[in-house]
């Protein structure tokens, strides 16, 4: 494969980049080659970077940075250099050193910047077995995606994805590139070099193009997976009542698969972590329309819940510490929920004082038709399920509970007193001329 071949695959890069384009360089041969072939295709509009992550894992550290130096000096690129400490805490040294260095990246680049990564079409298909082998779904054995966000104003692309490494290879030593190979590299008790070193050789040599079967392989479960996403998507607009809240009759009419995809689907436009395999089982086995139980299944850093045959999705719900604030000749006030009332005051003799704003405490009622009803009635009415109820807040007046808000996403936000009424950011007394 020639430069010009490659160039197609570098010119579409650049089409999808932003003005500054960021080139990941570890020193070795693959991010040699792309920066490079970058230098060599880059349009006159596009800047040029080059950004190098020290981990500090072995001996060889300090030499790949400094080929990296020299790979940018020679072609007259600005390179930003990242001395980062590894720390496995749990997870391992491979996915210590990968969030490390991605944090260097995100502290690197600014809004609308892309940053190139070299993976190759042999990259990917270690991905597919390395995901295949530690039992991943559909999503992980896509493999890397071409292009994705990095933050929410930069990202990600791979133009290299469907180049296979011998190509860059000779590539690299036709261009006569200089790089330093990664002494980890050849370390077998990784994963990825295991698969690399041992395992595709031997596929290869019986298989003569299993690398390229396996990244096409990935390339069309993407593609299955973003068109089952959009049909997921449809079906959750006909049975979502509130962002994160399901009906639940609607959803256990599906089958069990189904009703997996629409919870991960659902779960993944809250940007709430997705349950395990094995969470996610309990949960549908609990789900039953058929009865008025309260489930609650929970997982690190999400839970849904099924009430009045409906799923509540989202984020474990934390109880709020007791909150009472004064409120009289204030212009602001923060509450649990950041500034939600904005700028609070009485502006006219018109309006009565309101002085203090709280959470439950309990017997509270608030005057409503004529009637003082009790809180716990009027969640119930509006349909506020138990464990929220702690984010309600009450707005007092003069001793008097003139209105409760209810916790975020409830219909309506306030409910108000006889008498009263709540007009924007003011609390008027309606009694009163």
């Amino acid at each position: 494969m020639t430069e010009h071949q490659v160039q197609s695959y570098l010119e579409h890069g650049f089409s999808i980049s932003g003005a500054r384009v960021w080139v990941a360089l570890s020193g070795g041969m693959d991010s040699a080659c792309l920066l490079h072939l970058a230098h060599r295709f880059c349009p006159v509009h596009t800047e040029l970077k080059a950004v190098h992550v020290h981990h500090g894992l072995h001996v060889e550290a300090d030499a790949l940075e400094a080929a990296c130096e020299r790979q940018c000096q020679a072609l007259g690129i600005e390179l930003v250099c990242h001395r980062v400490t590894v720390d496995p805490d749990g997870d391992g040294l491979e996915a210590a050193a990968r969030r490390a260095r991605y944090a260097a990246f995100e502290q690197t680049l600014e809004p609308g910047d892309t940053l190139w990564l070299a993976h190759h079409r042999d990259d990917q298909a270690e991905t597919v077995l390395l995901r295949l082998l530690r039992g991943s779904g559909l999503t992980g054995l896509g493999g890397m995606a071409p292009r994705r966000a990095l933050t929410a104003t930069c990202a990600l692309v791979r133009p290299l994805l469907s180049v296979p490494r011998a190509s860059l290879v000779e590539l690299s030593e036709n261009a006569g590139l200089v790089w330093v190979e990664d002494p980890t590299n050849r370390d077998t008790r990784f994963d990825r070099n295991f698969l690399r070193h041992d395992v595709l050789p031997r596929l290869e040599a019986r298989w003569t193009r299993a690398s390229h079967v396996l990244a096409s392989t990935a390339e069309l479960l993407r593609g299955e997976r973003a068109a089952l996403m959009r049909f997921a998507d449809d079906v959750l607009e006909e049975i979502t009542c509130a962002p994160g809240v399901l009906e639940l009759d609607a959803l256990v009419a599906r089958s069990p698969d189904e009703q997996a995809v629409l919870i991960r689907r659902a779960l993944a436009q809250l940007e709430v972590p997705l349950p395990p395999r094995r969470r996610l089982s309990t949960l549908l086995k609990q789900l039953d329309a058929r009865l008025d139980a309260e489930v609650v299944v929970k997982w690190p850093g999400g839970e849904a819940r099924q009430w009045r045959r409906r799923v509540y999705l989202g984020t474990p719900c934390a109880e709020l510490a007791p909150f009472d604030a004064a409120w009289e000749n204030a212009t602001e006030l923060t509450t649990p929920w950041g500034d939600w009332f904005g700028a609070l005051s009485s502006t006219s003799s018109g309006e009565a004082m309101i002085d203090r704003v709280t959470s439950r405490r309990g017997g509270e009622r608030l005057r409503v038709n004529g009637h003082r009803r009790a809180l716990k009635a009027l969640f119930q009415t509006y349909e506020v399920p138990p464990w929220q109820r702690s984010q309600g807040l009450l707005v007092w007046a003069g001793g008097e509970l003139v209105a409760l808000v209810l916790p975020p996403g409830a219909t309506p936000a306030v409910l108000t007193a006889d008498g009263w009424t709540c007009e924007a950011s003011r609390w008027r007394d309606r009694s009163r001329p």
